[in-house]
Parts: C-alpha cells; sequence; structure tokens
C-alpha cells in the first residue's frame, strides 16, 4: 500500500471537543510540526487484527467502519468517565483504514457526506485518516466543509489541514470567516479558532488578519483581545500603531482599549508612554477608564503633560 510520506512529524488522538486537535508553530518545518497531528499509535495494528478477524480487506473495512460510527454515536452521549475511552477508539479505528490496500480509494469524500451533521467527530477522524494516505490531497476532501453552518471541530479541522498544506487559502478562508460572515454570528467558533489554532500557526500571513480582527469593531469583544494577544508573540512593524489606534478611536470597548495600550507599551514603550502623557477628554466621564491611565502612568513613571 502506497502512503503519503509527510515532510515532518505526522499527524494524536481525536481531540476533545474544545480542541483543534491531538494528534500531531514558527515557520516552515516548525509551523507544520505544531499543526500535523500524529497517527495512533494501534492503527495499524488494529488493521492487521481486523483483517485476520474478518474475510478480507473489504470485510475488514465495513468492520472498522462500525466500530468507528460505534464510538462517535457513544460520544454523543457519554458520560465523563467514558470519554476519552471512546475517543481513542474512534481515532484508532479510522485510522486503521489507512492501512487497507489502496486505501486511497476508499470512499473518504462518500462517508464525510454521509456522517458531517450527524457524526462531526467521526468526520473530524476521517479527514485525519484520509491526510495519512493522501496528504495535501485531503484538501478536497477537506474543502465542502469550510462553510457557514458546519460544525464547529469539523470546520476547525478544515482549518488546520489548510494552513498545513496552502497558507495562501488558508489565510483566505479565514479572513472570510472574521471578516466576511457575520462577525457575531458564530462567536464561540472564532474564539476557539483564535485560542487553539492561530497559536500553532507560524505562517506571515496571519498576522495581517489577526490585526483586521483587532481593529474591528464588528468583532466580539473577546476575539478581539485573543488576537492582540496573539499578535503580542508575533507582532508584525505595523501592530503598535494599530494598537494605538485601537486605543484612541474606542468608545465603548474598554477591555479592548485596555489590552491595546498594554499591548502597545510591550511592543514600543516609547509611543506608549507617550500616549499616556495625554488627558484624554473621556476620562473625565469614564472612572474606569481614568483608574485604568492612572495606574499605568503611575507604573511608567509618566505625568500627564500640563
Amino acid at each position: 500500500m502506497a502512503r503519503w510520506a509527510a515532510p515532518c512529524a505526522l499527524l494524536v488522538l481525536l481531540a476533545a471537543p474544545g480542541c483543534v486537535d491531538s494528534w500531531g508553530d514558527g515557520a516552515g518545518t516548525a509551523s507544520a510540526e505544531a499543526l500535523a497531528v500524529a497517527e495512533p499509535a494501534g492503527a495499524a495494528a488494529l488493521w492487521t487484527r481486523t483483517l485476520g478477524e474478518t474475510d478480507g480487506p473489504e470485510d475488514a473495512v465495513a468492520a472498522l467502519r462500525e466500530r468507528a460510527r460505534a464510538a462517535a454515536e457513544r460520544l454523543r452521549t457519554a458520560p465523563a468517565e467514558t470519554v476519552e475511552a471512546d475517543r481513542e477508539e474512534l481515532a484508532t479505528a479510522c485510522a486503521a483504514l489507512a492501512h487497507a490496500p489502496d486505501a486511497a480509494t476508499l470512499p473518504w469524500a462518500e462517508w464525510l457526506a454521509e456522517e458531517h451533521l450527524r457524526l462531526p467527530l467521526l468526520a473530524v477522524a476521517d479527514l485525519r485518516a484520509a491526510e495519512l494516505v493522501l496528504g495535501p490531497d485531503v484538501l478536497d476532501l477537506a474543502r465542502p466543509y469550510d462553510r457557514r453552518l458546519a460544525d464547529e471541530d469539523l470546520r476547525l479541522e478544515v482549518h488546520r489541514l489548510f494552513w498545513l498544506y496552502d497558507p495562501a487559502e488558508a489565510a483566505a478562508r479565514s479572513r472570510r470567516l472574521f471578516l466576511r460572515e457575520a462577525p457575531r454570528a458564530r462567536p464561540f467558533l472564532q474564539q476557539r479558532w483564535l485560542e487553539e489554532l492561530a497559536p500553532r500557526v507560524g505562517d506571515a500571513r496571519i498576522v495581517p488578519l489577526l490585526e483586521e480582527i483587532a481593529a474591528s469593531d464588528a468583532q466580539d469583544t473577546y476575539a478581539r483581545r485573543l488576537a492582540l494577544r496573539e499578535l503580542g508573540r508575533r507582532a508584525s512593524p505595523t501592530t503598535p500603531a494599530i494598537c494605538e489606534s485601537i486605543f484612541r478611536s474606542e468608545r465603548g470597548d474598554l477591555l479592548t482599549r485596555k489590552e491595546a495600550l498594554a499591548l502597545l507599551l510591550e511592543l514600543d514603550p516609547a509611543r506608549g508612554r507617550r500616549v499616556l502623557t495625554e488627558r484624554l477628554p473621556e476620562e473625565e466621564v469614564d472612572p474606569s477608564l481614568a483608574a485604568f491611565l492612572d495606574g499605568l502612568r503611575s507604573e511608567q513613571g509618566v505625568a500627564v503633560e500640563p
């Protein structure tokens, strides 16, 4: 069986809801390693064992499909004490399919179409199994599921694959998610993207997107703050100006203003201290803002210019 060979550490057990994955940031190889997922350790042995217990590869594939589907069904209502075992069962059963003869010709697209609505975690596991065989060509399978109403875990998995194999298209798709779709329509998806996926993306094309998210007052407050925090790890030369602009232009979003000014002081202390020397008109009507700025002035040793 010919299998795609990854250029870096490959594909971990099926992630819990709330994690993009735990199967396999930086730039280049470092980014790929952070975005990759590792094949479950028992996948090859499970294929061999299932093949020996059935009447050939076709029956073995059917048995593993049933095993994976049963685990996915259990995960819909699983008590906390069995969730980890059911996730491992699902991930391993799907990954075992990658060891089937001619695994690249298995009906991956058909399976995804059948299961993505009712059993999205099964769809995630199938994409990862297909990735083991197809490598970058898995994007053809993933592309139809980057859509507005797709399950969060599945859509995050699709974005992981695009950032791993085609960062240019990934940047365009992620920009659409945040800036073209109704920004507050799926706040938890967007927050998970920023918390779980963004820290693992090393490609520089993510930075302008993070800056746009932070600067957009149409975005959820928490999403803007997460974007600013991520920019603190990988700021570009334009980030300090964007932070200052956010601080000066916002009026109702005090939390975002605080985050922006704190990051400005971290990235460009001289510029941040210059901002603190000014007494803003809104300080007279916003005690919270006034207290925050006075605290920073004291901390930075800055006096307000007369």
